[in-house]
């Protein structure tokens, strides 16, 4: 106990704080309020925010049984595009595509057409340059479950979907965008975002490069992506 507290101690005279405030304030209040807190001036120099995942010669494979009516079966893929990179809003299309959204291939291949997840889906973190698919399915399933996740990504890399699946995803993504803006949780998050990054893009240069994403672009992408480990939770 006595080393967490060190720690929390060295965090808060060290550390660097940001704060965030949203909503109709008063500024100087708000600033007086703030100053009474027993924070310490401190240099603080920025440090990068991104993680490069060292690539694994032999793909990690993890079984845990356990007694549950329905199996978990993930999927890490190295995915080494940076936050606010060249390749960056590429990545977002190619997450949607490949299982970010219900018009992905993952929820209408493996989860509507095959029936062979109760649920299948994938999330890029650009920070840790990961990229995660999720899929919950019958326990002997597993190895068609993940052979058919495969297929779909080897469709991405050669571009084997229609433009229109395309303009979709990207619409789709500029939608749900658009009604975040109105959100004070969101605006905060991305106030924070470029904090920390120190890269600041507007509404309009965000929505002009994700509308500028090309099949040829989503195609780079997803040729970058390599499998690195699965995790089976269940029993057969």
């Amino acid at each position: 106990m006595s080393d967490l507290m060190d720690a929390y101690q060295k965090m808060l005279n060290t550390d660097r704080v940001e704060i965030m405030i949203s909503g109709d304030v008063n500024t100087d209040e708000v600033v007086n309020k703030f100053s009474v807190l027993p924070f310490k001036a401190r240099n603080i120099s920025r440090v990068s925010m991104s993680y490069t995942q060292e690539i694994k010669q032999e793909i990690v494979t993890q079984i845990d049984e356990e007694p549950l009516s329905q199996s978990k079966f993930d999927m890490a893929f190295r995915l080494p595009v940076v936050y606010r990179g060249d390749l960056h809003y590429a990545a977002l299309v190619f997450n949607s595509l490949f299982g970010g959204s219900a018009l992905s291939l993952l929820f209408t291949v493996v989860r509507e057409k095959m029936s062979m997840a109760y649920y299948a889906n994938s999330n890029f973190d650009p920070f840790r340059q990961l990229l995660v698919v999720q899929t919950g399915i019958s326990y002997a399933n597993k190895d068609k479950v993940q052979e058919l996740i495969l297929e779909q990504l080897e469709r991405l890399k050669k571009g084997d979907f229609e433009d229109e699946l395309l303009e979709q995803n990207k619409n789709n993504l500029i939608s749900s965008y658009i009604s975040r803006l109105d959100s004070q949780t969101s605006a905060l998050l991305r106030a924070q975002s470029a904090a920390l990054t120190g890269i600041n893009v507007t509404i309009e240069e965000w929505l002009d490069n994700l509308q500028s994403v090309t099949k040829d672009d989503v195609m780079k992408v997803a040729k970058m992506v390599e499998l690195q480990a699965t995790y089976m939770l269940g029993t057969n």
